[in-house]
């Protein structure tokens, strides 16, 4: 049992504060995606952080670009 939330509480479970729920195989609550990070959703945890660094790449690549294109600087 639980002690916060009175449930049954599997084995490999922990208990989120900000959730207000057990989790299996808790790694911890993720702010950006607002949810807990456990057994279930680290696939999807993974994708969203390989997605958002290709994306941060291709920002810098576009606005280097951009910068580049402006400012008629030759590319090296």
């Amino acid at each position: 049992m639980c002690e916060r939330c009175n449930n049954f509480k599997p084995e490999r479970a922990n208990h989120c504060k900000t959730c207000d729920k057990c989790i299996l195989d808790y790694d911890h609550h993720c702010p950006w995606i607002m949810n807990c990070v456990g057994g279930k959703n680290h696939k999807a945890f993974t994708l969203f952080l390989l997605y958002m660094t290709v994306g941060a790449i291709d920002f810098i690549k576009m606005s280097l670009n951009y910068y580049y294109h402006i400012y008629d600087i030759d590319k090296v």
